[in-house]
């Protein structure tokens, strides 16, 4: 096996049987694990670029939670105190895929349900995130519904270029 010096960068040779040098053989600087009184466990700091990519993600998030506060407070003609519940401030970053990082604010969107004329976030029909997303359709007050020059073009087309892709 071979180790390298936090020192002199060189690399060295050395038995696994044997237990972790002390001192480096090459410039006899002090590489050992130091003998703590405590027996406790070091773990060093160690940030990697996706680390600061996620946190970053997770600090813009919660900064657009607070334009959105203001947003709903002017929609809904109410104040920001009104619409606080909505910021986002308690993300859980021990998650499992699939699982929502941000804590439900559900009281403020009941409220923001309730007080505007428009459909808002998802529907309990399984329609999606307003109306006709699913189908591109657009529900008018009368009752009518009308589907677009083309509906479900986005899915025909994807459905076009996997079949496409599937001969390469």
């Amino acid at each position: 096996m071979k180790l390298r010096c936090p020192f002199c960068r060189a690399a060295f040779p050395w038995e696994a049987a044997l237990p972790f040098p002390k001192v480096c053989p090459l410039c006899a600087e002090e590489i050992g694990i130091p003998d703590r009184g405590d027996n406790g466990v070091v773990m060093p700091f160690i940030r990697s670029a996706k680390m600061k990519a996620t946190d970053k993600t997770y600090r813009d998030i919660e900064a657009g939670s607070e334009e959105r506060v203001n947003y709903a407070a002017e929609m809904t003609g109410s104040t920001k105190e009104d619409m606080a519940s909505l910021k986002i401030s308690d993300m859980r970053d021990n998650m499992k895929a699939g699982d929502v990082a941000a804590v439900e604010a559900a009281q403020a969107m009941d409220r923001l349900q309730k007080m505007s004329p428009t459909p808002i976030g998802f529907q309990a029909n399984g329609a999606g995130y307003a109306d006709g997303i699913s189908t591109g359709a657009v529900a008018l007050p009368n009752g009518q519904i009308i589907t677009g020059v083309e509906p479900r073009a986005g899915a025909r087309a994807a459905h076009r270029v996997a079949r496409k892709m599937q001969g390469f």
